[in-house]
């Protein structure tokens, strides 16, 4: 019951505009399971508009999106429409200020601008469940990166259609997060890499390795040594018994698990633990 009781005062605050501190509270509140069913989805009914107004809009649209989809499976009507209401108020914003912004944009010769408009356009036809729009809006951003000489931009649109193009099932799309890889690659864009292999890895494609294409590059590859630590680490071993097992120290197993982590495009060890086919593939590369 105290979670419930929380859950009001925190609502009332939202109402009065009290939001001191109140961002965090209503986070907690939204991310465990609260002991009501009913009381756990009001939270993170309330967690959206909180979003919308101290975060980002994707966030806010995310949270919202979940709450209706859970509240369709358990057949709840309540928060389902205020959720709905919510989320339809955050998307209709977001498409005036796009709108706002082309009209602003439509005599001015700027592809880098362009090609960020198309892409917010993109966004609001995937809300909009407009298929074909997003398709012509992320092509018409590629377009105009590509032309202008913008080559960090048009990876980004270009890992961007690819995602979409992937998720759609279309053939091009693995080509095209190759592409933008290559690219990331060439840049030595480090956080674009490690983005867009999780990514490839999400929809089954296989990351190109080495990633700047042409001749093998030095760095992208395990070593022996470091496939051998991925290895145990997959198996459950920690730092300390891999250390024990290698005859290492705990700091050298620290260090090659971060470049391993860092070569493969992983974040942490579950994911590598989750991915751990893509060591049998370096395996079989060499």
């Amino acid at each position: 019951m105290a979670e419930v009781y929380v859950l009001v005062r925190a609502m009332a605050d939202y109402e009065s505009g009290r939001w001191d501190g109140l961002a965090d509270r209503v986070r907690d509140l939204a991310t465990p399971a609260l002991g009501f069913g009913a009381a756990s989805l009001d939270a993170r009914l309330l967690h959206g508009p909180v979003l919308t107004a101290t975060a980002t809009g994707t966030d806010a649209r995310e949270q919202l999106a979940e709450v209706i989809a859970d509240c369709e499976q358990v057949g709840s009507v309540w928060p389902l429409i205020p959720a709905q209401t919510a989320l339809s108020r955050t998307v209709a914003e977001v498409r005036a200020e796009v709108a706002d912004l082309a009209d602003h944009l439509k005599d001015v010769d700027a592809p880098a601008a362009i090609a960020a408009l198309r892409t917010c356009e993109a966004l609001v036809a995937q809300a909009d469940d407009d298929a074909a729009s997003v398709e012509r809006s992320l092509a018409s951003a590629r377009h105009s990166a590509a032309a202008a000489g913008l080559v960090y931009v048009a990876a980004q649109v270009e890992e961007r259609l690819g995602d979409w193009r992937c998720a759609q099932g279309a053939d091009s799309g693995p080509a095209l997060l190759e592409g933008a890889l290559r690219t990331y690659g060439g840049l030595d864009a480090r956080r674009d890499i490690a983005r867009v292999t999780q990514l490839m890895r999400g929809h089954g494609v296989a990351v190109p390795c080495p990633w700047r294409g042409g001749r093998r590059a030095l760095g992208t590859d395990l070593s022996d040594r470091e496939r051998e630590i991925a290895l145990l680490a997959v198996a459950g071993r920690t730092n300390r018994e891999i250390a024990t097992e290698l005859f290492l120290s705990p700091r050298t197993v620290e260090t090659h698990m971060s470049h391993t982590l860092r070569k493969l495009g992983l974040r942490s060890r579950e994911e590598l633990r989750r991915n751990s086919g893509v060591l049998s593939l370096e395996g079989s590369g060499r």
